[in-house]
């Protein structure tokens, strides 16, 4: 494949509304105009690295930032079993270990900017939180968008390290539901019925305490655990709607789970051990439903489940195989993938940079270096309703 420097890519701006509803502040964009290519990656070719200085000038900030972009051209194969939408958002949902979560648009001239949120949140009295007042604050992990069955309305799912889970309304940041939940949540997923499945890590005694826990949502305000497996260091888990099974990772390992009920029954001979330990994030790709996304401490993989297998041949494998303390990784119907990498902000964990790798109308990808100003982020995710 010949391989060539990429051009800027040219972005189209609709004028955006801003809406503050009871503990959310929402922008409601227009859809994004730019139609990408159809096509998917498989090598890097190299660097080049230029520093852009904006200036930012808001009631949020009022200060000029400095951000590095670190340009990584990559050449280009076409699958052809993919599904495209012609003008995918690229929203990323990112949380702030501060104590709340932004949501980026990623099409935006400046995804680190004020002006490229179009959701977020931090919990208040007002909006009807109790618990997340003390628990959101430095431990806030993971969050999902989903559509609740049992709300008849979009949600917002989330966990809290500090023993918490909760469901926010999406058009007004309000409480549905938050429960204290133990064994240190890590990550959060809402089935088609409306329930919850959390997983806990653990903490110190991941081995014999990680686990995941079902959550029975739909009994309203009779709401209870209904069932609890073991799983060691449960980091990540994700719902798939063609197989109808609950895929999750534990500390070397990946899994699969059917849901009998409230009850969650570990289905045989699906998933695999994963070739390194201390398995940390699990997304699914939505470029290719076929695939899921696999971080451990030092590699990052995908899972074949058609095949049932590990892959470590994969789109743009070549860059993010070897890449080590990935915390978040997500994907979007065009082929692009986002990532983050613990660098150590205030913990060992946390981060205030993610990386973009997009396709560009000529089939062309570009890393992207983004580092987001005064904010340290852990998990990050497609912002969308969709399972895949």
């Amino acid at each position: 494949m010949k391989v060539k420097k990429a051009g800027n890519a040219i972005v189209v701006f609709m004028v955006i509304m801003i809406i503050t509803l009871g503990g959310c502040k929402m922008k409601e964009p227009s859809e994004p105009s730019e139609d990408l290519s159809n096509t998917t990656t498989s090598a890097s070719v190299k660097e080049n690295e230029e520093t852009q200085t904006n200036s930012e000038d808001s009631t949020e900030t009022s200060a000029t930032t400095t951000q590095t972009t670190n340009n990584t051209t990559v050449s280009t194969t076409t699958k052809n079993n993919s599904i495209v939408e012609e003008d995918p958002q690229h929203y990323l949902a990112v949380t702030d270990l501060a104590g709340g979560i932004k949501v980026l648009d990623l099409d935006a001239k400046d995804p680190t900017s004020s002006q490229a949120v179009v959701w977020e949140w931090k919990p208040t009295e007002a909006a009807g939180w109790k618990l997340a007042l003390s628990r959101v604050p430095n431990g806030i992990d993971e969050i999902k968008l989903r559509y609740s069955e049992y709300y008849h309305k979009k949600v917002v799912i989330m966990t809290s390290s500090l023993d918490w889970a909760g469901i926010a309304d999406y058009e007004t940041g309000k409480c549905l539901w938050e429960a204290e939940v133990p064994y240190m949540p890590h990550a959060i997923e809402m089935l088609p019925n409306g329930d919850l499945i959390v997983g806990g890590s653990g903490g110190d005694d991941y081995m014999t305490e990680g686990c995941l826990m079902y959550y029975n949502i739909t009994a309203g305000d009779n709401c209870t655990q209904t069932d609890r497996q073991l799983l060691s260091s449960a980091h990540g888990i994700v719902w798939d709607p063609e197989e109808k099974v609950l895929w999750a990772t534990g500390w070397d390992h990946l899994v699969a789970f059917e849901i009998k009920g409230t009850k969650l029954l570990l289905v045989e001979g699906k998933g695999c051990r994963v070739s390194s330990y201390n398995v940390h994030d699990l997304s699914a790709d939505y470029y290719d439903s076929d695939q899921l996304f696999i971080t451990t401490g030092t590699e990052v993989y995908k899972f074949s489940k058609e095949e049932n297998k590990l892959l470590v041949d994969y789109n743009f494998s070549d860059v993010l195989l070897s890449k080590g303390d990935v915390k978040g990784i997500t994907s979007f119907s065009d082929g692009s993938v986002a990532y983050c990498i613990g660098t150590g902000i205030n913990t060992s964990f946390d981060t205030d940079t993610f990386y973009l790798i997009r396709l560009q109308d000529d089939g062309v990808g570009i890393q992207t270096r983004y580092k987001v100003p005064n904010f340290t982020m852990y998990k990050i995710k497609n912002f969308s309703v969709d399972y895949q």
